[in-house]
């Protein structure tokens, strides 16, 4: 009789881990690579190895001191929201995951993230599982952006089928996430986006494009149920003049002007949430096909100012994702 092969003893868990780090606030310079302790999970909570962390322009407005700037309690710390990857131990009240698991989640927000890292520690809460038709790539681009958009369209402004929605920057990371959802409800979906992204933005479900710009004819259209605002100052201010009446406009900008927001009856200012229903939600979508992601990669953390800079000239089509070999 021949003995039973044993399993190949999985490697320990090393105590040190690569991390992007910022030890004050200010441009792309204060990006700074570091070697820190890996994190252990409380008793609810997961330790993930990230195979990918997602880029949000909260991110690097953060880390110019506006965002969630006032919320980090202590500096230095490691910024990131957005992962995906596979769990590597869980607390021993945790029984959703299991080592080994693949999974996305925007985690711990909008306390310090630390998505930057080879290994970040979240709720179990904040994390869903991957479909195995998704690379974990992609799905660092999802968690964010998506809940975003959803929380916006439908806890918020409760789209329904046949509303006229405008949505603003289209073919970007939660633009893209709004055109598709709002269209599966059966809204007339308008966005504005550069020349270059117009195709791309008919192609998730635009039934009408524009440009950005004061005098575009965007300007002129009216009617408007929902406006999705993820531009604000005066694009804001200007899109309060398409509303119909009764109509509401929904602004994702923290930290820029208060152009347009002074008309609490028809302006709602929200900052997402973690919500893992909706994120299991949203990951069935994907799975399905009718929900999709456009995401670019940028490899290594040690190139996170890269992707900091691209994601701050705002002309990135969806996401950027920076992949943690």
């Amino acid at each position: 009789m021949f003995a039973a092969k044993k399993k190949p003893a999985k490697p320990a868990t090393p105590t040190e881990m690569k991390a992007v780090a910022i030890d004050e606030f200010g441009g792309l310079e204060v990006l700074k690579s570091r070697v820190l302790p890996v994190p252990q999970p409380s008793h609810e909570e997961v330790l993930v190895r990230v195979a990918a962390a997602g880029i949000n322009p909260v991110d690097w407005k953060t880390r110019s001191g506006a965002g969630m700037a006032e919320r980090i309690k202590a500096l230095p710390f490691v910024l990131g929201w957005d992962i995906a990857g596979t769990v590597e131990q869980q607390g021993r009240r945790v029984t959703m995951f299991e080592p080994g698991d693949r999974v996305m989640g925007m985690v711990n927000f909008p306390a310090a993230g630390g998505g930057y890292a080879e290994f970040v520690v979240a709720p179990d809460t904040h994390l869903v599982k991957v479909p195995d038709s998704l690379s974990l790539r992609d799905a660092a681009a999802v968690p964010l952006a998506a809940l975003t958009a959803w929380q916006a369209l439908f806890d918020t402004a409760r789209i329904g089928a046949g509303d006229r929605v405008l949505i603003h920057a289209a073919a970007g990371g939660v633009g893209h996430f709004a055109v598709q959802l709002a269209k599966q409800k059966g809204a007339y979906v308008i966005g504005t986006a550069s020349a270059r992204n117009h195709e791309f933005a008919r192609s998730l479900g635009c039934d009408e494009v524009y440009s950005y710009g004061g005098d575009e004819p965007w300007t002129r259209i009216d009617d408007v149920k929902t406006v999705i605002d993820t531009v604000g100052g005066e694009t804001r201010a200007q899109s309060l003049k398409v509303l119909a009446r009764g109509g509401l406009l929904v602004t994702l900008q923290t930290g820029d002007s208060k152009a347009g927001l002074n008309s609490p009856t028809r302006v709602k200012q929200i900052l997402v949430k973690p919500n893992q229903h909706q994120l299991e939600q949203i990951a069935a979508m994907l799975c399905d096909g009718s929900l999709r992601v456009q995401a670019m990669a940028v490899n290594g953390l040690r190139n996170v100012t890269e992707a900091h800079s691209l994601s701050e000239s705002r002309h990135v089509r969806g996401k950027i994702v920076v992949t943690v070999p």
